[in-house]
């Protein structure tokens, strides 16, 4: 064993021991940055733990297009979908950073489900939060120009990642211009020129310490106006 599921978040209110005994049942891998940890339309069923680093999930279209679907962090898990339902996988996940993954067979996670109730309702709260992030997304590309789909992603960042400071938001960690393009299904060059829009208007500034929403009101009212169009 190479980690601990201590910090994963569908077993918060598991008793330490219970977590203990599962980190027995999974197989424990590390994943180099740029590798696949599941691949799109896989027909494993197994659940993965994500205890370190960063990965993505994300799908390659026939053409080559990147359709990134949301970062996968230490705490998060994936895969649960596959095994539930018994179909192939409908994304795949790939580490940006050396991972550190435990693996769950199905069989374990299907009795875990059925024995722990706590689990089992962190397991439901866990999917209709993505269900709803993914009704957004799918809102904001039919009805969004790109743009405002690119203002919609950064105050999504700014929600999870972003810290105080001053009247703004600071990112200290912001994706590749491409990584962006692919979570808003557009291409680099459309990310780059509303960035730069976005600085020119004083809406962002860029620094030594990364991108700052300097004026958070005002982007949260350019995507509330293009909602309301």
């Amino acid at each position: 064993m190479i980690g601990s599921l201590s910090d994963i978040r569908v077993f918060g209110n598991l008793p330490a021991e219970r977590v203990s005994k599962i980190e027995k049942l999974c197989d424990w891998r590390t994943v180099e940055a740029g590798q696949e940890i599941v691949a799109h339309m896989d027909t494993s069923r197994d659940v993965n733990f994500l205890v370190a680093g960063k990965a993505r999930s994300i799908v390659y279209a026939a053409s080559g297009t990147v359709v990134a679907f949301g970062e996968v962090l230490p705490g998060m898990m994936f895969g649960e979908i596959a095994a539930i339902d018994g179909h192939p996988r409908t994304v795949g996940v790939e580490a940006l950073e050396t991972c550190n993954v435990a693996t769950l067979s199905h069989q374990h996670f299907l009795t875990l489900l059925r024995q722990e109730p706590d689990f089992a309702m962190a397991l439901i709260a866990q999917i209709a939060r993505n269900i709803r992030g993914l009704q957004e997304r799918v809102f904001e590309f039919s009805t969004l120009p790109v743009n405002n789909r690119v203002q919609a992603e950064l105050l999504r960042l700014a929600e999870t990642k972003g810290r105080p400071k001053g009247n703004g938001v600071l990112l200290p960690e912001v994706p590749t211009h491409a990584d962006f393009a692919a979570r808003v299904s557009t291409h680099r060059e459309a990310v780059t020129r509303e960035i730069s829009r976005l600085v020119k208007i004083g809406v962002l500034e860029k620094s030594d310490e990364g991108l700052e929403i300097i004026d958070i009101a005002g982007l949260r009212a350019l995507v509330k106006k293009a909602n309301e169009a």
